[in-house]
């Protein structure tokens, strides 16, 4: 069928430019002293090559969104043309060397839960190309369990397939699975999948998760923690360290966090209710902005919205009502809030 050969564009331009200039130079040469002229022919080849260099970028970003990859002029993806679903279980004692978790599927939701010990345990099923008994065999090559250094490591690699055709008739589309895994608490967890959700809670180093479709929740979490989906909402709750929290569509809620938060969406609305113990910068596009604080709060809160602020906190508004700033006991921390499409309320609790 033949493949676009996106990659190959940034090769053109030199070579589009140089003529484009040498045909503007020849013009001029030959009609001294008259005015510059250039062909229609050239600048619509400037044009085509451009708008096709746009559109190359756009529909690789579009595709590495989705799981998918431009790469050696061939769309590929990491999906199976057709998958079934095949089960996995298994345990491990960690050695006291063992601090990071590892874990890559592209397309299952994840439940990893922390708590005393040292061993991990899992259970759960995973599509994989191919029908039950091919799918079987396939498992042993494709699912990696294993400790590499200091990081317990469970990764699915899938096959690729360089069929366009095959992606755009749907055989891309494979069963999602499910992981659900028991981990030491002191372990620092590192989770990606692409179509899936995320959910972790009980352990004490942190986090960094990661989904393009799908929820992901943290709840009782000690540490750093960075949550990252395009299509899904996002949750923290009861963590105690940072959080940064960042989604296109999908709504966020943190609540009882004890440290800084950094939460951005662009359609969606943020909900905290929490105390401050941090700088707080929320910012969403077509939402609104909801901050419940506790009583005896100390923060100095900015705002931007064209739809003004409300609550019970003293604003204090400029001439149009879209920007404001509130000033809460000793205003220690900063507590910057924006969004453009949306309301923004701000309520101390009695």
């Amino acid at each position: 069928y033949g493949a676009a050969q996106w990659t190959m564009l940034k090769y053109f331009w030199p070579l589009v430019i140089i003529l484009f200039g040498a045909e503007i130079l020849a013009h001029s040469l030959l009609a001294r002293g008259g005015p510059t002229r250039y062909s229609a022919l050239g600048v619509i080849l400037v044009i085509l090559v451009f708008f096709g260099s746009l559109t190359g970028y756009a529909v690789s970003r579009v595709m590495q969104a989705v799981g998918l990859a431009v790469g050696n002029g061939f769309v590929t993806s990491t999906a199976g043309t057709s998958s079934v679903l095949v089960p996995v279980h298994g345990s491990l004692t960690l050695s006291s060397g063992v601090h990071k978790l590892q874990i890559e599927v592209p397309n299952a939701d994840v439940t990893v839960t922390g708590g005393p010990g040292n061993s991990v345990t899992y259970n759960g099923q995973l599509g994989i190309a191919g029908n039950q008994a091919d799918a079987t065999r396939n498992l042993q090559s494709q699912w990696h369990v294993d400790v590499q250094g200091d990081t317990y490591q469970m990764i699915l690699n899938q096959p690729r397939t360089n069929s366009i055709w095959g992606l755009l008739s749907g055989n891309w589309r494979d069963q999602k699975g499910t992981v659900t895994v028991q981990v030491p608490a002191n372990l620092l967890a590192s989770i990606t999948t692409t179509n899936g959700s995320i959910t972790l809670n009980g352990t004490n180093q942190g986090a960094v998760l990661k989904t393009v479709n799908g929820a992901v929740n943290v709840q009782a979490v000690s540490g750093t923690v960075s949550e990252d989906t395009v299509n899904g909402p996002l949750t923290a709750e009861q963590v105690t360290g940072d959080v940064q929290l960042h989604v296109v569509n999908g709504p966020i809620l943190v609540q009882q966090v004890r440290g800084a938060v950094n939460a951005d969406s662009v359609n969606g609305t943020i909900s905290v209710q929490s105390p401050i113990a941090g700088n707080w910068q929320l910012r969403t596009v077509n939402g609104s902005i909801h901050a419940t604080v506790p009583p005896g709060s100390n923060a100095t809160v900015q705002a931007h919205s064209i739809r003004g602020m409300t609550g019970n906190v003293a604003w204090q508004l400029n001439g149009d009502n879209h920007q404001g700033s509130a000033l809460l006991g000793t205003g220690q921390y900063l507590v910057n809030l924006n969004t453009t499409n949306g309301s923004i309320d701000v309520t101390q609790a009695n």
